[in-house]
This record gives structure tokens, sequence and C-alpha cells, in this order.
């Protein structure tokens, strides 16, 4: 996290027995005192 910015990343995933999936993972840092990262929010949803 050295801008701490949220990130977005798209793309595919593979899955064991299935075909490609579709992915989307959002990655926002976040911070108690304002400065400082000290814990980050991840999402991911897959979708095929």
């Amino acid at each position: 996290m050295d801008h701490c910015r949220p990130i977005r990343v798209t793309g595919t995933a593979q899955h064991a027995g299935k075909d490609f999936l579709a992915a989307e993972s959002v990655n926002m840092p976040l911070s108690t005192d304002g400065r400082t990262v000290d814990r980050l929010f991840m999402v991911t949803v897959f979708s095929y």
C-alpha cells in the first residue's frame, strides 16, 4: 500500500472443474488515525 489509495483489479480466474470466471476485486486501505494504514477492506466478486 505504497500510495494509500483504493485499487480495482479485473480479470479472469480459473476454478477446478469450471470455465474461466470473470473476477473483479477492490482493495481499500483504511486508517484509524487518518495517516497510517492499519486495515484493509477487500472485496472480490466472481461471475460466470
